[in-house]
């Protein structure tokens, strides 16, 4: 049997939780904006890969967009800002992975009204 993504949530050396995304899986999170608009998104990853990426779709875009994931040789960084439109509320952001892929651990997301 498949293994869940909720068994890829693991505890961080640095604290905290991190996940590990493999291959064709996919996750989403919920997102209350205080006001519609446009937001700067960033994630924190980990990959030993080059030419990764994840697939990011919610109700408020028309496309989805793909989020390089830099290579980043077991280190954790920031993935380059990403410009995305958010509604007033809940937002549901879901990401994936399209094959081919390698995995890629992700620590944490970071939102920011745009300027």
């Amino acid at each position: 049997s498949e293994m869940c993504i909720r068994d890829r949530f693991m505890k961080s050396f640095s604290g905290g939780m991190q996940l590990h995304v493999r291959e064709g899986e996919a996750f989403e999170y919920v997102v209350e904006a205080p006001t519609a608009g446009r937001y700067v998104l960033t994630a924190k990853v980990v990959s030993i890969h080059k030419d990764q990426q994840l697939s990011l779709t919610s109700d408020g875009l028309k496309t989805p967009l793909e989020i390089p994931i830099p290579y980043t040789l077991g280190k954790w960084e920031d993935t380059k800002p990403l410009a995305i439109e958010l509604v007033k509320g809940r937002n549901v952001l879901r990401f994936s992975r399209k094959a081919p892929n390698s995995g890629v651990t992700v620590k944490q997301f970071t939102l920011r009204p745009a300027n």
